[in-house]
């Protein structure tokens, strides 16, 4: 799954990481969760609005294609409830 992702989608997707609820976090491997980390700058300008859901928060194609797949593999189960 881990390609090589541009810095945006790395800040938007560690942005996205640190708001997302605990338990949907705990469900990742740690090596995804890491990589966005790692490759993220310390410049991020995108800013994670928690009135909006994930996907209209006005991310890359890439930060939504991975949403889709981690949501698909990872928190099926939850979303599901």
């Amino acid at each position: 799954m881990m390609g090589d992702y541009s810095i945006e989608t790395c800040n938007e997707m560690s942005e996205i990481l640190d708001h997302i609820p605990r338990e949907l976090f705990d469900k990742l491997p740690k090596e995804i969760v890491n990589y966005f980390y790692q490759n993220a700058s310390n410049d991020n300008e995108f800013k994670y609005n928690v009135a909006l859901p994930i996907l209209e928060q006005g991310v890359s194609d890439d930060t939504r294609n991975i949403i889709v797949f981690l949501s698909r593999i990872f928190w099926k189960e939850e979303l599901n409830k």
